[in-house]
C-alpha cells in the first residue's frame, strides 16, 4: 500500500478489513494498461478541488494530477 502514488483520478480503489486482522484490498476502478503506473487517492476523490488541494498542501504537497490541472476551480 505505500507504494501507490496519488490521484485526484485514481486507477484503483482500496478498502480496509478488519474481520480477521487487518487487511487491505485492492480493486481496479478502470481498466488499466500492462505498466501503467497505479494510483490511489490518499482521502474521498469526491471532495471538492479546494477542499483536496488543501488537505494535500497540510502534508507539503501540492497535487498535480490530470484532474486537478484542468479541474475548473470550485465556486
Amino acid at each position: 500500500a505505500a507504494m501507490f502514488n496519488h490521484s485526484c483520478s485514481p486507477s484503483v480503489a482500496y478498502r480496509v478489513r478488519t474481520a480477521a486482522g487487518i487487511r487491505m484490498e485492492f480493486m481496479a476502478r478502470r481498466a488499466v494498461k500492462q505498466g501503467e503506473e497505479l494510483f490511489i487517492s490518499y482521502f474521498n476523490p469526491k471532495m471538492p478541488k479546494q477542499q483536496r488541494r488543501e488537505k494535500l498542501l497540510q502534508s507539503g504537497f501540492l497535487c498535480r494530477c490530470v484532474r486537478c490541472e484542468y479541474e475548473v476551480d470550485d465556486e
